[in-house]
C-alpha cells in the first residue's frame, strides 16, 4: 500500500489551502510513502527458539510485536511524466515515517527529499534516475515539537532556518532562530551572515 500525505499551507492571500499530488511535485518529482507486508518475515521474528537465552528470546518477543517490523515504512521517488516507481528506500523497525516531500532538483541534477519521521528528519538525495546518492540527517527533534524550514538552492546547498533554536528551557518560544548551511559530502557549511556557525547534525 502507498499514498500521498497531504500537506497544508498558506496561499498569497493568507487562505489555508490542502496541497494535492500537482502541489507536491517539483521540478516533475513528487515521492510517496508506502508500507510492504510480508507475512514471512511476521512468522520468522515470532517464532522465538527455546535454546535462546531468556533475555534474547524478549527482546525478540517484543520487536515482533511491532507492526514495523513486518510491515515497514519507506518511500518511493516517482516522475509525473515518466511515472515510477524510480527508486525506493526502506526504513527499519519502529522507524514511522510522518510525511516525505521533494524539495526539488539542483542544477547538479540531484533530486533532494526531505523526510519526516516520528523522532528524526533527514534528506534523502538521488540521481534524476533513481540511484541513491546520500542521506543525512538534520534533525532529531519529535516531530509534534520540530519547527524548521529547509529549502533547496539550486547549488546543491540546504539551507535550514530553525525555530526550535529559538525556544527557552521551558520550550516557550523566543524571538530567536538560527541558520545552517549543508552541502551533499560537506556537512555543515558556514551559515549565512550574522549567524553564528553551527556543528552539523548526523
Amino acid at each position: 500500500m502507498s499514498w500521498i500525505i497531504y500537506l497544508h499551507t498558506k496561499n498569497d492571500a493568507g487562505e489555508t489551502v490542502l496541497l494535492d499530488v500537482d502541489g507536491l511535485t517539483r521540478d516533475n518529482y513528487y515521492v510517496k510513502i508506502h508500507r510492504l507486508p510480508n507475512e514471512d518475515l511476521r512468522k520468522k521474528t515470532a517464532r522465538v527458539s527455546h535454546t535462546m537465552p531468556k533475555e534474547i528470546g524478549a527482546m525478540q518477543d517484543s520487536i515482533s510485536k511491532l507492526a514495523t517490523t513486518w510491515c515497514p515504512y519507506g518511500i518511493s521517488l516517482h516522475h509525473a511524466i515518466h511515472g515510477g516507481p524510480l527508486a525506493t528506500l526502506n526504513y527499519g523497525f519502529n522507524d514511522i515515517v510522518v510525511s516525505a516531500r521533494v524539495l526539488g532538483v539542483s542544477k547538479s541534477g540531484y533530486v533532494y527529499i526531505r523526510v519526516d519521521l516520528e523522532d528524526w528528519a533527514e534528506i534523502v538525495v538521488f540521481s534524476q534516475v533513481g540511484f541513491f546518492v546520500e542521506r543525512f540527517t538534520f534533525n532529531n527533534t519529535h516531530y509534534n515539537s520540530r519547527k524548521d524550514v529547509v529549502v533547496l538552492a539550486p547549488d546543491d546547498v540546504i539551507y535550514e532556518r530553525d525555530y526550535e533554536a529559538g525556544l527557552d528551557t521551558r520550550g516557550r518560544p523566543t524571538a530567536g532562530h538560527r541558520f545552517t548551511a549543508w552541502r551533499k559530502g560537506i556537512l555543515p557549511l558556514t551559515p549565512p551572515a550574522a549567524s553564528a556557525p553551527q556543528r552539523g547534525r548526523r
